[in-house]
């Protein structure tokens, strides 16, 4: 298991997988336009879009928007096919190691169990 990670932007190759999990993966109602984060449209901010690979296996997906010596990780998510394998704590260290020497923060949500994707 090698896991690397790329910027993503128009024209890259991986474009429409990393669209693909983005749609899958969170629901509408959390979502920004994918244009959004694939243009890096914040005024005032540094933003990227990435991709995790192993060797050619699209693996997922991470953003994180930066400002004054802070990223925070907006969207995180790993090919469900691919989940529990370890790929999510390596694509943590690889995004918080291209941090250094800034910090890397990132939010929980709260469990609902009464969610309809609580399981």
């Amino acid at each position: 298991m090698s896991l690397t990670m790329t910027t993503i932007s128009a024209g890259d190759p991986l474009v429409s997988q990393v669209q693909s999990l983005y749609e899958t993966a969170f629901p509408k109602a959390e979502r920004v336009q994918f244009d959004v984060l694939l243009n890096k449209q914040r005024p005032g901010y540094t933003t990227h879009l990435y991709a995790f690979n192993d060797d050619e296996t699209f693996i997922g997906l991470a953003t994180t928007i930066a400002r004054d010596g802070l990223h925070l990780l907006g969207y995180f998510a790993i090919d469900e096919s691919l989940r529990g394998k370890g790929y999510g704590s390596q694509a943590i260290t690889l995004l918080k190691d291209a941090c250094l020497p800034e910090t890397l923060a990132l939010e929980i949500e709260t469990p609902d169990p009464a969610a309809p994707n609580a399981a």
